[in-house]
């Protein structure tokens, strides 16, 4: 009964928060939140597909826990549904057409081109997942293309049109890459509730790929902000500059640090990596880290002077969120290969 409870009571927290928060500053923080749980739950299935498509084999406990971490993709996909809701609130195209993209952002083009593509991923993944052992291989080559695909347009749809005018052809490569990053730490926080089937071999090889996952990630994210420094651009610099100022430019630098430093710095250490309770709990680190980059993402659009980025609002939406997805997790099936 616990978790139906937390998934209710989640639920209500979220609720109370949307009657409370001013529209605009809760649907940013919704969003947020959401496309959080969206990118870790697409990460993991293609977690999933990663481990399929190599031929990985070290842990069967890994690849369990990835699944159920997948499974739970169509929660957080129909937490979007509330979206048009606050689109008004939230994103300039649902407010006066684009000059130059009518058509593209209108709310009816957005609202069909995502439903059907998150439709199109959410049977991806349960193709994927359901697949006996000879099928596993093609449709794990298939969920990964369509996990960067969808990936890339819910970007684009949901994150990058918040600031009309700025594009960036890398965005969407580096949301889907922080959804791996995000989708293979959640499995590792899963040692702390079965650290005795979660071993110092399996730790450490999920330990290194926490670690080259850290690396892409912040090498996305600094290729980004360096095409944009030297090309010194109004279009292109006003983005980082909204993120710049008053408090958001503090939230970038705990974003850098708990996200990229703290795992380069840790995970160094071979020791570090074969403790499943040490790297469980990096793991939780860098899951904060990584929902703190949504907010910092979305939050600037709606809220520039925010001496305090994340308040009582951000925080009672997030911990509402996870508590009614992680309320829904299934538990880990057992496989056999």
């Amino acid at each position: 009964m616990k978790r139906p409870l937390a998934t209710l009571a989640g639920i209500a927290l979220v609720a109370i928060s949307g009657w409370l928060a001013p529209p605009a500053r809760f649907w940013a923080a919704y969003t947020a939140s959401t496309m959080f749980w969206l990118s870790l739950c697409g990460g993991a299935a293609a977690f999933v597909a990663a481990l399929e498509i190599t031929g990985a084999s070290w842990s069967e406990w890994v690849v369990e826990q990835a699944e159920s971490w997948a499974r739970l993709f169509f929660v957080p996909a129909l937490a979007l549904a509330a979206l048009p809701l606050g689109a008004s609130h939230l994103y300039p195209w649902a407010q006066a057409p684009v000059h130059g993209l009518e058509v593209w952002f209108a709310p009816a083009s957005v609202l069909v081109r995502d439903v059907l593509a998150l439709l199109v991923l959410g049977g991806a993944i349960l193709w994927l997942l359901n697949g006996k052992p000879g099928q596993r291989y093609r449709r794990a080559v298939s969920m990964a293309m369509i996990w960067a695909i969808v990936g890339s347009l819910l970007a684009w749809d949901l994150i990058m049109s918040l600031e009309p005018g700025w594009t960036s052809t890398l965005f969407g490569a580096y949301f889907f890459v922080g959804g791996l990053y995000a989708g293979i730490a959640a499995v590792a926080v899963r040692a702390l509730a079965r650290p005795a089937r979660f071993t110092p071999e399996a730790s450490h090889d999920l330990g290194k790929l926490l670690f080259g996952s850290a690396m892409v990630w912040g090498y996305f994210l600094w290729s980004q902000y360096l095409v944009a420094w030297y090309g010194n651009l109004p279009r292109e610099a006003e983005f980082w500059l909204r993120r710049a100022q008053s408090g958001w430019a503090a939230l970038g630098l705990l974003v850098v640090a708990v996200a990229f430093l703290a795992p380069f710095l840790t995970l160094l250490s071979a020791r570090f990596k074969r403790s499943p309770r040490a790297l469980a709990t990096l793991s939780i680190v860098i899951l904060a880290g990584l929902w703190a980059e949504k907010v910092l993402l979305l939050g600037p659009a709606v809220r520039l002077d925010a001496p305090l980025p994340i308040g009582l609002t951000e925080l009672a939406v997030g911990i509402g969120l996870s508590a009614a997805v992680i309320g829904l997790l299934p538990a880990p099936a057992q496989r056999g290969r």
